[in-house]
């Protein structure tokens, strides 16, 4: 492992019938649609820091209720733009985020919660489902000594090895690698491991090392989540995950929220702000 590298972290995956990890799935919903971040729930932030199904879930919520609430600003600023001379008239849309902090506020819990989460859930379902679009594999290619894709190794020269949705890369020290996500290439630097979340919507897990990729990609952490317009570069270091915008644009989401990073500008992901 090169110097200033982090090591990726050691999650166990879930229980089922756990009550820690049912109390944190719990946890992880109320916190989100308080607008709290995980920094004011450090016991939550352990748990997510050591389960693996409680922080998929956590990455997944975040990301999907930054994309319910993009959603419902743009039906918003469509609404205000063909409906000027009505303004008194129209009511403002909620975010979702608002609309959840009523469901869990203790004056209105019971059946409201029940219907805010199952369109919650709903909504992530059919936002989650590839996209028939995108890839149906990737392909691994080793650029420089031996990389290992789940156990097996692949050398310098050989064939293009097809990977599918839940294979892990790594590259040891020394080594470098490519993957191909349709026209989206990602070249992987010395010591990484990423795990291929999705080919079809070119989605990519970053456990630990560096990587700059060209083309559309998504990328999620147990930092927070990336979104690449066009092209980037990634690392994990000691404070967090790290991005830096090459060309276009690239929108960063964490428990803070999100931003957009122009191109040639950088910005850091942290577990809790």
């Amino acid at each position: 492992m090169s110097r200033g590298e982090t090591p990726a972290p050691v999650r166990h995956p879930g229980e089922p019938g756990n009550p820690r990890c049912e109390s944190a799935k719990d946890s992880v919903a109320e916190m989100l649609a308080s607008g709290r971040t995980l920094a004011d729930h450090p016991e939550l932030r352990d748990h997510l820091h050591a389960c693996e199904d409680c922080n998929s879930i956590y990455r997944e919520l975040l990301l999907e209720g930054t994309r319910m609430r993009r959603s419902l600003l743009g039906l918003e600023s469509q609404s205000s733009a063909g409906s000027q001379g009505t303004s008194r008239l129209r009511r403002p849309l909620l975010s979702p985020l608002a609309i959840a902090r009523a469901g869990f506020s203790s004056t209105s819990r019971g059946k409201a919660s029940w219907v805010i989460m199952i369109a919650v859930v709903f909504y992530a379902v059919v936002r989650l489902t590839p996209e028939p679009t995108g890839a149906a594999r990737v392909g691994l290619t080793a650029l420089q000594g031996s990389v290992i894709s789940n156990v097996e190794a692949l050398a310098v020269g050989e064939p293009e090895r097809e990977l599918q949705r839940g294979d892990f890369v790594r590259t040891p020290e020394g080594a470098r690698a490519s993957l191909s996500f349709g026209k989206t290439l990602v070249e992987l630097a010395p010591s990484s491991i990423v795990q291929i979340e999705e080919p079809s919507t070119r989605r990519l897990r970053f456990e630990s090392g560096a990587f700059t990729c060209t083309g559309p990609l998504t990328v999620t952490s147990l930092f927070g989540i990336v979104e690449v317009d066009s092209g980037a570069k990634l690392w994990i270091g000691p404070a967090g995950l790290f991005v830096e915008s090459r060309e276009g644009r690239v929108r960063a989401i964490d428990s803070s929220g999100e931003r957009d990073l122009p191109p040639r500008a950088g910005g850091q992901l942290a577990l809790a702000r």
